[in-house]
């Protein structure tokens, strides 16, 4: 029996070490490993290949120039009804052009101008041309369409099965995935300059998401990144490159916008609430109690957190309507006689507070309400209200945002009831002078504003050189 356990033992162990179909010295492991990885962006690539298989091998003709270019007079129906481009363009401009292109590039001719249309044009500047598109030299080949339609599937393909391997999905998945978007639709109706630039948008996602997980710098991932953008521009239509180019910053801005201490992403410690103007009234007068209580609910976490409340006027409006509704006695402009009251209880309840239970827990609650006064009035009652209980207020100036002043602040009506209470702050982190140098600063500002009265009256050449200075500066 001991003899029998012993073999037994000893053929497991063999068999670990040596799979089935596997020899002792047959060879390292990981070069195994090495080709089943490369394996799978390979299934990809042959997803594209048997797609156009009957392209290749000459079963159907794809080639543009024929029947879209008016070189053909005898034409053979197909299979299939219907044509194998949705743009009719293609036979005479992206292709002709592009063959031009290609030509001139292997003839030592930096294609710039193209001589056959009309007295010469720029054939840079024409988009379908491409001229500068690397891949554009396939143009130059009997099949050079379709070698380059090829080409831009199988790099969407892989582009986006790094981009999904990139996001922590399985190598199924993402080779699933890479081949559905090389052979998606848009690659199947359009052929034709549009669709140049569409590839490259998963590697610059990659490299962006190489950017966002990777702990220490990643300079393959700027290459990445900047060439995928250069190849986007190159590809010969604006139009597109635009739009990768702001989904890109779209997504760049998502997740490499981090916390300046955490370095976590600003949106993972971001709650969002939102009620619009066209949701049920209830949900939008709802909404900023809601927006509360959460802000709350981390404050007791020791916690501190800045609430911004857009806008308590479209708070307010649902909370009149609400009052119509139940027939209460109407107050000022019809808001309920309780608006005060009710804003009052929302704005107290910000500040410090310390948590009860153990451990001791401190945070708080800054609340940054926005009030938006029909026609800039500031004597409707949600302004009022809200300014007797707010410690501080920035009004915006619609004159300073037509004239491009940002941010449009109107120093004479804004104001702070925290200047004596930060003095010390300011004084010990800004400098010793931080005071005397903020009411310089007031005092050239109110300065200008009684030289402005004076430029509307003279003119600013009637001022003398001082004064002139002092408007420049302010």
């Amino acid at each position: 029996m001991s003899d029998l356990l012993e073999r037994l033992r000893t053929r497991d162990v063999r068999a670990e070490r040596f799979p089935a179909g596997d020899e002792a010295g047959s060879g390292p492991r990981p070069v195994r490993w090495r080709l089943s990885v490369l394996g799978w962006p390979m299934l990809i690539v042959a997803a594209v290949v048997l797609a156009n298989f009957p392209a290749l091998v000459g079963i159907v003709d794809v080639n543009p120039l024929g029947p879209l270019g008016r070189t053909a007079v005898d034409l053979h129906p197909g299979y299939l009804p219907g044509w194998y481009y949705l743009d009719k363009e293609i036979g005479y401009t992206a292709q002709a052009l592009g063959h031009l292109a290609a030509m001139d590039w292997l003839h030592g001719i930096v294609p710039w101008w193209n001589p056959f249309e009309g007295v010469g044009s720029p054939l840079v500047g024409e988009m379908n041309a491409a001229a500068f598109f690397p891949p554009t030299l396939l143009l130059a080949l009997p099949q050079g369409q379709l070698y380059f339609h090829m080409l831009l599937e199988v790099t969407a393909g892989l582009g986006t099965f790094l981009l999904l391997r990139e996001l922590a999905f399985g190598r199924p998945i993402a080779t699933l995935g890479g081949a559905l978007f090389a052979l998606n639709g848009t690659f199947a109706w359009f052929q034709h300059a549009p669709l140049n630039p569409i590839c490259f948008l998963p590697f610059a996602l990659y490299a962006i998401e190489r950017l966002f997980r990777r702990p220490a710098p990643d300079h393959a991932a700027w290459v990445i990144l900047g060439t995928a953008l250069a190849l986007s521009v190159y590809g010969g239509f604006p139009e597109t490159t635009y739009l990768d180019g702001l989904f890109a910053l779209g997504w760049f801005v998502l997740r490499l916008a981090m916390h300046p201490r955490s370095g976590r992403p600003l949106l993972r410690r971001t709650v969002l609430i939102a009620n619009t103007s066209n949701m049920p009234v209830a949900a939008r007068e709802a909404s900023i109690g809601l927006g509360m209580t959460i802000a709350e609910y981390f404050r007791d976490q020791g916690l501190h957190v800045a609430l911004m409340a857009d806008s308590t006027s479209r708070w307010a409006e649902a909370l009149r309507e609400i009052s119509g509704r139940l027939e209460e006695l109407p107050g000022e402009e019809g808001f309920p006689a309780y608006l005060g009251s009710r804003l009052a209880a929302f704005y107290e309840r910000a500040g410090r507070a310390r948590a009860l239970g153990s451990p001791e827990r401190v945070g708080s609650v800054t609340l940054v309400g926005a009030v938006s006064p029909p026609g800039g009035d500031f004597s409707e009652p949600v302004t009022q209200a809200s300014l007797r209980l707010a410690g501080a207020f920035w009004a915006l100036d619609a004159d300073l945002a037509h004239a491009r002043h940002f941010p449009a602040l109107a120093w004479g009506q804004s104001y702070s009831l925290y200047v004596d209470a930060l003095s010390a702050w300011y004084r010990d982190e800004v400098g010793a002078d931080w005071s005397a140098r903020r009411a310089d600063a007031m005092a050239l500002l109110a300065r200008e504003r009684q030289l402005l009265e004076i430029v509307q009256l003279v003119g600013a050449d009637a001022l003398p050189d001082e004064d002139r200075l002092t408007l420049a500066a302010a």
